[in-house]
């Protein structure tokens, strides 16, 4: 599982994250999810949009509600990979919690990644 988590803002990169992720081999999407979780802070029509178009839908999966602590523990501890695709950013809480988990992450070449 592949995991993007927090409030969900343009800067973070969902977008390319998707499609990213849409350009896996159809093979190697049997063994891979892509969870989106949190609140999100833009219309994400688009991207539902682009899964729609590219019949990817299964595995790309959407929980766009407020976490808390305990909730947000269960999807960090499942992943496999965190992402963080950010377009830009300084610093940031997401990967400081996921650094906690000691989990493959995968980020942009940006400020504190």
């Amino acid at each position: 599982k592949i995991l993007l988590f927090g409030i969900i803002r343009h800067y973070k990169g969902v977008d390319l994250l998707i499609n990213a992720f849409s350009k896996l081999p159809p093979k190697n999407l049997e063994n891979w999810s892509l969870l989106i979780v949190g609140k999100p802070d833009m219309d994400l029509s688009k991207e539902f949009k682009f899964i729609k178009d590219s019949n990817m839908g299964e595995p790309i999966y959407f929980d766009l509600e407020y976490k808390n602590d305990d909730e947000l523990d269960f999807y960090l501890t499942s992943a496999d990979v965190i992402a963080f695709p950010y377009r830009e950013i300084d610093a940031s809480g997401a990967f400081f919690t996921a650094l906690n988990y000691n989990k493959t992450l995968l980020a942009s070449k940006l400020g504190v990644f």
